[in-house]
């Protein structure tokens, strides 16, 4: 048991300015830092920050032509845009592919992965 959690801990990072990381409560503190970059955090000055834009959300109503606008068909077009707007290094998804993969191989895949999404609509 000892074995496999030595195996799994991390021992040594770098962080963005290449500076070599080694004691576990910096390792804990810089993996923590990165992750509230990538993820954001909450503001306390807005009262909870994502409690309130999910108040205001909860609000919003469409109008008539933004409803109609969402049952419109979905053109190839519209989803290469979607994908290119899209960052490549994101986490894959379920399929393990991530959006690189896609626009690299898009000349190869492009035509299958607009079908695909277009079954989903239809």
């Amino acid at each position: 048991m000892r074995q496999k959690r030595a195996k799994s801990t991390i021992k040594v990072l770098y962080n963005g300015d290449e500076q070599r990381i080694e004691r576990p409560a910096d390792i804990a503190k810089e993996a923590v830092d990165f992750y509230e970059k990538l993820l954001g955090t909450t503001d306390p000055q807005t009262n909870g920050g994502e409690v309130s834009q999910i108040e205001q959300l909860l609000n919003f109503q469409l109008t008539s032509a933004q409803a109609a606008s969402l049952i419109q068909p979905v053109s190839e077009e519209e989803i290469k845009r979607a994908l290119w707007s899209m960052d490549g290094n994101k986490a894959p998804g379920p399929d393990g592919y991530s959006s690189h993969f896609f626009k690299t191989s898009w000349h190869i895949v492009g035509k299958d992965f607009s079908s695909a999404i277009l079954k989903f609509f239809s």
